[in-house]
């Protein structure tokens, strides 16, 4: 009834359909807008993460090679102490030993 009652007023069906195309239109260039900006944050978000992987992986280097610094003193500091002391190492050694067999065969007997 409202097509009839534009054509008795004049009105043709393509102005009465002008607003709507408009809108239609914005609401694309929205769209597509809104397409861009998701692309643009997923890219960041990427680059975010692979920095913080690339900062996690230095990290890690660097803590390794410090625990490997720390062990080779350790190493070179024991190896120290048993040629200034021979006996005493031994000495340790073989206690060290004795109770650690006395755990593992206590249950036992």
């Amino acid at each position: 009834m409202s097509s009839a009652s534009n054509i008795s007023r004049g009105v043709t069906s393509d102005e009465t359909a002008s607003p709507f195309r408009g809108e239609v239109s914005r609401l694309g260039k929205d769209v597509s807008q809104l397409k861009n900006d998701l692309t643009g944050l997923a890219r960041d978000v990427g680059d975010a993460a692979h920095t913080g992987m690339s900062a996690a992986k230095e990290g890690v280097k660097h803590s390794l090679a410090s625990a490997k610094e720390q062990s080779t003193k350790a190493l070179k500091s024991a190896e120290e102490s048993v040629a200034h002391h021979p006996f005493t190492s031994l000495g340790i050694a073989a206690g060290v030993g004795f109770l650690v067999g006395m755990f593992l065969f206590r249950g036992r007997s």
